[in-house]
């Protein structure tokens, strides 16, 4: 039962990360946590928060005195109808759009793997009990995660809502047999074509940066190629923004993130980047040179040879996280949906705020 488990909320600022790391370590290695959930990720997130000044609470719980449940909340007022302030707890994210473009996803509290049911009830009463926050957001999260959550609150609405897909391996032996029982035709003939035309130029071979300081020696050319890839759209690249920069050169430091890169003449086409944890392999983010033949499929081409790479080392699923793209499920055979929600407290303010954003919508489509 979780009647025994003894929950609490306590704030922290930046002389306290060695402290918070270290009890984060200690429980990372008892959980089943996702990358997301560990110090690798959540770390360099937070020195970046305490670099900017901000505060944060840590939500701990403890059975018999051992920590068994922590995740980092950060407590933010939005102002409501340009006058009201009502408070806003973020769970492992500040709700600061530029802190937070390295997305989490997969979130959830860290929890020792051993009672995790009971641990997650008993931090999530502690917050339902709580009568500070109005509004309580989570995310990006799995389905099963947001039916968890949803005890908060019977109210709530959705921030974002993403699919993401995945390759899992199971009674997939070599490249033959996930070529066909994955690929359709069509996708077999983009890829046998762009292989056939990038081949003309050379050999292509995948390379692995590992280390740190070899991931740190490419990080400017990764950047550039970013970049360049993503100006003038509407989602422009990470890089540009300082603290995504600051975050994800200390992420990929960790000895949990690989890099591969493609290889033609000793010259790198492109890089993807990879966090591998437990038998598990995310795909996080690529950087591609251009091509100015669009029958040439380079980014397609270079996961299918990073699949069968991790299928040679033993990995029983390649993830490539959030994100409904079009060649992601033509590589792989499982789909999912991740959410950002926000739970909320009815409160007058909050119901005629909603009333006035759709009376403003009725209008606007009338006009229209």
């Amino acid at each position: 039962m979780h009647s025994d488990i003894f929950v609490t909320l306590n704030a922290y600022q930046q002389s306290d990360l060695s402290f918070v790391e270290s009890e984060w370590l200690a429980l990372e290695k008892k959980s089943n946590s996702t990358f997301f959930l560990t110090w690798a990720w959540v770390g360099p997130w937070l020195i970046q928060l305490c670099n900017k000044q901000q505060s944060f609470y840590l939500l701990c719980a403890k059975k018999e005195e051992e920590i068994v449940g922590l995740s980092i909340i950060v407590k933010k007022n939005r102002k409501v109808l340009g006058l009201f302030n009502i408070q806003q707890w973020w769970l492992n994210r500040s709700g600061d759009e530029l802190l937070d473009q390295c997305w989490i996803e997969e979130n959830n509290f860290l929890m020792a793997a051993n009672n995790e049911a009971d641990i997650q009830q008993a931090m999530l009463r502690y917050i339902q009990n709580s009568d500070t926050w109005t509004e309580f957001i989570i995310g990006m999260s799995d389905q099963s995660t947001i039916d968890c959550f949803s005890s908060l609150s019977v109210d709530s609405y959705i921030l974002h809502d993403d699919k993401g897909y995945k390759l899992t391996y199971q009674n997939i032996k070599n490249s033959e047999q996930y070529t066909q029982s994955v690929l359709s035709r069509n996708t077999r003939q983009k890829l046998k074509q762009s292989e056939k035309l990038l081949s003309k130029d050379g050999t292509l071979t995948i390379k692995s940066l590992s280390t740190s300081e070899d991931k740190l020696k490419h990080i400017d050319v990764i950047a550039s190629l970013h970049i360049k890839r993503w100006e003038d759209t509407l989602t422009p690249s990470g890089f540009t923004n300082n603290d995504f920069k600051r975050i994800f050169t200390k992420v990929i430091q960790s000895e949990d993130v690989e890099i591969l890169y493609l290889v033609q003449k000793e010259k790198s086409l492109g890089y993807l980047i990879f966090f591998l944890y437990g038998d598990k392999v995310s795909f996080y983010l690529s950087a591609l040179t251009s091509n100015s033949d669009n029958k040439i499929k380079l980014g397609m081409l270079f996961h299918q040879k990073a699949m069968m790479y991790y299928l040679g080392l033993g990995f029983t699923e390649y993830d490539f996280l959030a994100g409904d793209a079009r060649y992601k499920k033509s590589l792989t055979n499982n789909f999912y949906c991740q959410q950002i929600v926000c739970f909320y407290r009815q409160k007058f303010i909050l119901i005629t705020e909603k009333w006035l954003k759709k009376l403003k919508n009725k209008i606007k489509s009338f006009l229209q």
